[in-house]
């Protein structure tokens, strides 16, 4: 299943960037109801270990996450001193001139934002900047392109540009201190503050190192399971909801499905061999995490996935989900969309509840 597993993820990426772009019409979870003890046979994975989780945090860990959280805080400040470099925020003042002396609509400003190597000048312009010292005037002799789709007119033409560098803007880190400690945080001093960074760096450490234990007990079980069959079925509901998101997909980002093979690098006939294999390998895939499910005595609720897709959402109710998303969370439960989710749910349950009982 090892292959298997790296093309449903490979797929499941692609698909996962529509999650709230559309719905499929078909409602039934044809999962539910099949005889796993006939299709599936699970390992005895009660014969398996979990190695104990050890979670090692260092001074090191702790002042580098309090440094970046410093670096968030910070603030901008305006310096009028020095030079500026690529990647510099400047605020420039500029005259463009062409060659008949004359000037246009955009070629001038007394303050201009400008962030050196956005690329968002002409070739040249900000590469011309570089090194300069704040409150020089530098002249430089440059071209439009051409064609210059701005300004079709000026496509091609020499212009003289004089720029001068006004200030730039310097990030400056936050002090740790007692009053910053105090404005972002509920740690009164400095060292209780390092204490509560400890705390959360170890709980995330703790969590990240369990669900990986957990990742990799799901593919263990995977590996040493045979599912004897994929009933044709599973197979037409994965190809036929594969497809209609990525036309979709398609739709909402408004190019043919010939450029989406394109971008794929596919030919249909490859495409439609590669959805062959996506539709085996993801009906195996749901009938495992079931099998484990019915095994473990694991089911999820209606009302739980509507719960969670509230949560993943940010909807404060599902009045607020209709409204931004124009489909009730009742019909969008019922859609392949989070109909995944329910899988992914039943899974990450019935793994819990096995690594629990395998951790004592």
């Amino acid at each position: 299943m090892k292959k298997s597993l790296k093309l449903l993820l490979m797929f499941s990426l692609c698909l996962g960037v529509i999650m709230l772009c559309g719905c499929s019409g078909r409602s039934s979870d044809l999962y539910e109801g099949l005889d796993y003890d006939e299709l599936v046979s699970l390992p005895d994975y009660s014969e398996y270990t979990v190695e104990p989780i050890k979670v090692n945090i260092t001074d090191s860990k702790i002042d580098a996450e309090i440094d970046s959280r410093l670096e968030s805080a910070g603030t901008e400040k305006k310096v009028t001193k020095g030079t500026v470099e690529k990647g510099d925020k400047v605020t420039i003042s500029f005259k463009g001139t062409l060659e008949d002396g004359t000037t246009s609509d955009g070629m001038q400003s007394d303050s201009y934002p400008l962030t050196l190597g956005s690329g968002s000048m002409i070739d040249g312009f900000e590469e011309g900047i570089y090194g300069a010292k704040i409150g020089e005037t530098l002249t430089l002799n440059l071209k439009f392109p051409d064609p210059y789709k701005n300004n079709e007119e000026l496509s091609g033409k020499p212009v003289t540009f004089e720029i001068k560098v006004l200030n730039k803007l310097v990030k400056q880190k936050a002090t740790l201190n007692e009053e910053f400690v105090k404005a972002n945080s509920e740690a009164k001093t400095v060292e209780e503050y390092r204490k509560l960074i400890a705390d959360e760096l170890e709980k995330q450490e703790y969590k990240d190192i369990e669900n990986n234990r957990k990742t990799e007990l799901f593919q263990k079980i995977a590996d040493n399971t045979e599912v004897k069959s994929v009933p044709d079925e599973i197979k037409e509901y994965e190809k036929t909801t594969c497809v209609e998101a990525y036309q979709k997909s398609c739709e909402n980002y408004g190019i043919t499905w010939d450029e989406f093979l394109e971008g794929m690098k596919m030919t249909q006939e490859e495409f439609d061999e590669q959805l062959e294999t996506y539709a085996e390998e993801m009906g195996k895939y749901k009938m495992i995490a079931y099998a484990i499910a019915d095994k473990e005595d694991v089911s999820v609720s209606q009302k739980e996935v509507i719960e969670t897709l509230l949560s993943m959402t940010g909807a404060d109710s599902e009045e607020a989900f209709e409204k931004s998303y124009g489909v009730t969370t009742e019909e969008y439960a019922k859609t392949f969309n989070s109909y995944g989710m329910k899988v992914s749910m039943l899974l990450d349950s019935s793994l819990q509840k096995i690594y629990e009982r395998l951790s004592k």
